[in-house]
């Protein structure tokens, strides 16, 4: 008999937090994948590891949907499995080995993510880069219905695309429902203590007519559409925030956080998206990915305190837009 899992409950959200959302440009979902280059990184190292096996077929498929509807991809890979290697090659991605050794900062996971998004930035001229974790296939496609599909990756690039913003979150319109009940919670209080750590910050700068204008972003989604224009932000990260080490997960929200205080349009926009069943099934009530959520939550919230304190330190001015 095995444990009793526990999914996400159903959540409403005041709408108003919402407001400052974007909407989604149906008419140019065809030319997104030809203008957009997604970026990841992988490592499946022993399938005969339960997580790893999982893991790399759905990464597999995610690079599988992308390649069929036109996209470029992108893949950094710490040394995975040689047959996964080969078998991910064949759909024709960008495999790329994992070499940090031009990349500053003291952990493995920021310096291969910006080794990623600089092949991905110098790989062709697409106006558009999309950071995604390898697993979330969901993101690119995903059948909502008896041939009723959706392209939530080609759907919150478009505003990219349009120039609408430099940096586009995705926020999952079933607030995490088909999640493990623990990340559901655990993501939805990042996403909010985040909001409220910024427009404090800005208020005290600023006031708060501005820090109303803070977006509320989904950050814990984990996909980000950046422009050129943004990418040097990601690329440029030290790793570090007020001389500690913050370059884990941290290495693609302090970035969204700068940004978005320096002046550039950072905004969210709605999607439908599906957490993997087989994932969820793999991770609810396993007390390792629990207590691993607990360190992300800790280290990502330390990390955007640390991030302000810095810019306070350097007197660096605050535009919200």
């Amino acid at each position: 008999m095995s444990l009793q899992q526990y999914t996400g409950a159903k959540i409403e959200i005041d709408s108003k937090l919402y407001n400052s959302e974007l909407k989604p440009n149906l008419k140019l979902l065809n030319e997104m994948p030809s203008n957009t280059i997604i970026a990841t990184t992988t490592f499946y190292k022993d399938m005969n590891n339960a997580s790893d096996k999982l893991r790399a077929g759905l990464a597999y498929e995610m690079m599988r949907k992308a390649t069929q509807l036109g996209y470029s991809v992108v893949v950094v890979d710490g040394k995975s499995d040689n047959n996964w290697r080969q078998k991910v090659k064949d759909l024709g991605i960008v495999l790329v080995d994992e070499d940090l050794s031009k990349y500053e900062g003291k952990h493995f996971m920021g310096r291969s993510r910006r080794q990623c998004l600089d092949v991905a930035a110098n790989y062709g001229k697409h106006p558009v880069i999309v950071w995604i974790e390898p697993e979330k296939h969901p993101m690119v496609e995903y059948e909502i219905a008896p041939r009723v599909k959706k392209f939530s990756a080609a759907e919150f690039s478009s505003a990219v695309y349009e120039g609408k913003a430099s940096i586009v979150v995705p926020r999952r319109l079933d607030h995490l429902r088909g999640y493990p009940l623990q990340q559901q919670t655990e993501e939805l209080t990042g996403n909010l203590t985040v909001f409220d750590i910024v427009r404090g910050y800005v208020a005290k700068k600023k006031g708060d007519d501005e820090a109303n204008k803070v977006p509320y972003l989904d950050l814990w989604v984990g996909p980000r559409a950046i422009s050129r224009d943004s990418i040097d932000a990601f690329l440029q990260y030290s790793g570090t925030a007020n001389a500690q080490d913050h370059d884990r997960w941290e290495s693609i929200f302090n970035p969204v956080i700068s940004e978005m205080l320096n002046g550039r349009i950072v905004r969210g926009v709605a999607v439908d998206y599906v957490h993997p069943k087989e994932q969820t099934q793999l991770e609810a009530a396993n007390p390792e990915f629990s207590m691993k959520r607990v360190d992300q939550l800790v280290s990502i919230l330390n990390g955007v305190q640390n991030l302000l304190k810095e810019r306070d330190q350097q007197d660096l001015d605050v535009i919200i837009n």
